[in-house]
């Protein structure tokens, strides 16, 4: 059968990249509870905007402490016992607060980031928070910013990583039953999904990541030297924060079986997959590497790894085509040692694992 044309390729990537989005993201929202934050007796649902604290906040969502003069009503935040509000929490008024703040939820846990040095408890010990020194919170923790005290309240590291690897799971079936379904095994084999030449595959993979690693270290080199002199935030991957924060065992399992074992496929199947092949038959194999390793980088969060992973991106690709047999398993053994090798140094540096 003839391969599939461009645009259809890359209508079925973006179609398929987005099953496998929602998959994931489905998967969380069905079965994780809502991060939140306890003020008083009531709780305020945390949205994807930051939460910002300040003493001078015009028409705030919250003022602490109430203001409730004789017979006035019940101030926000004071209202009956386990009263949820369903609006996200957006502004605070904190009277007296020494520096304007913000929180903000990140996998499985928040990052609470002050304009200025500041002072706070957690858990009534003492902590710092100043730019560029953001302060990371679990759920259950509780926070006192001045006068106001607030406990998180959220998904456990553990159940979001298990979520996570479940919807990544999820989202692999479907993608390789819709393209079965779509195209049969004819399209499968098209995109890299046939059977390999297992050593040599495994091989090239291996090879190809050690060859590139110092390439790698020059690349990460020049992200922090751009970012430092640019004033660019360079954050760790969420991932990579909970495994530091946690440091639990069970926690680094499911990391590894979601970032090892399950991402490294689904990923490679739909950018050196499914977008690459596109790509190349609609401006050429040069341009298409470029252009796919690209959205690869641009895909993962953040500026610290958008230059490292386009670089990488750009080696999946080229084992993808200079492959013999036209699989995909020396790209996804790259990816796969790669991650690895990530989360096997942070575990090591971390002792998570006795």
């Amino acid at each position: 059968p003839a391969p599939p044309r461009a645009r259809v390729s890359l209508l079925l990537f973006l179609f398929a990249f987005f099953v496998a989005l929602f998959a994931e993201a489905g998967v969380g929202a069905l079965f994780a509870p809502r991060p939140a934050l306890r003020v008083g007796d009531a709780t305020h649902p945390l949205g994807l905007a930051p939460v910002r604290f300040a003493s001078d906040l015009p028409q705030p969502d919250l003022v602490w402490p109430p203001a409730r003069p004789a017979g006035s009503e019940p101030a926000p935040g004071s209202g009956p016992p386990e009263r949820e509000r369903p609006e996200p929490l957006q502004r605070v008024r904190v009277r007296g607060l020494a520096a304007p703040c913000t929180l903000e939820w990140r996998f499985a846990g928040a990052r609470l980031r002050s304009e200025a040095p500041l002072d706070v408890l957690v858990d009534d010990a003492p902590r710092s928070v100043a730019p560029g020194r953001p302060l990371d919170l679990s759920p259950g923790q509780e926070l006192a910013l001045g006068p106001l005290r607030a406990r998180l309240q959220g998904p456990s590291a553990l159940l979001l990583c298990g979520l996570t690897a479940a919807g990544k799971a999820l989202g692999l079936l479907l993608v390789v039953a819709l393209l079965a379904l779509l195209g049969g095994r004819a399209l499968l084999a098209e995109i890299g999904f046939r059977r390999p030449a297992w050593g040599a595959e495994l091989r090239a993979g291996a090879a190809g990541l050690l060859a590139y690693l110092p390439l790698y270290g020059l690349s990460v080199a020049l992200t922090y030297a751009l970012g430092r002199a640019l004033d660019l935030p360079l954050e760790n991957h969420p991932l990579i924060d909970v495994v530091a924060r946690e440091g639990d065992p069970r926690v680094v399992a499911l990391v590894a079986l979601g970032a090892v074992g399950l991402a490294p496929v689904l990923e490679e199947l739909l950018f050196r997959g499914l977008l690459l092949q596109g790509a190349q038959r609609a401006v050429g194999r040069g341009l298409a590497l470029l252009a796919t390793s690209l959205a690869f980088g641009l895909m993962h969060p953040g500026f610290a790894s958008l230059i490292p992973l386009t670089g990488l991106g750009a080696l999946f690709g080229a084992l993808r085509l200079t492959a013999q047999d036209r699989s995909l398993l020396s790209a996804v053994t790259a990816h796969a040692a790669f991650n690895a090798l990530n989360l096997s140094l942070l575990v090591a540096v971390l002792g998570c694992i006795p």
